[in-house]
């Protein structure tokens, strides 16, 4: 089994919050298995294939929103060819910005 390697996330201006807009044409060039201990809320706002998230596998679609948790281990794959392009949306923020509660 392949370990998720870890993603540093950088701060964006003090921030709690970092703010992705992508495009791509194949999500496995920019994605790799990956794991960060921020919150990630993930909108695919077109294509389509398969999300891995800890040892779950799933297909997604279109317009699909979804948390990911700190430190699990995650990555998507969109199936590659003509009028599949990935645009998707991310937002990470640290976990004390939620609160202990």
């Amino acid at each position: 089994m392949i370990s998720p390697q870890y993603e540093h996330v950088p701060a964006d201006g003090g921030s709690p919050f970092r703010y992705m807009h992508a495009q791509s044409e194949d999500l496995s060039r920019q994605h790799a298995w990956h794991f960060h201990p921020e919150y990630e809320l993930s909108w695919v706002m077109s294509s389509h294939g398969t999300r891995y998230v800890g040892d779950y596998i799933q297909p997604y679609g279109p317009d699909e929103l979804v948390l990911y948790g700190p430190n699990l281990p995650h990555c998507s794959r969109n199936e590659v060819g003509p009028g599949n392009a990935v645009e998707h949306i991310t937002v990470q923020f640290d976990p004390p910005w939620l609160g202990r509660e």
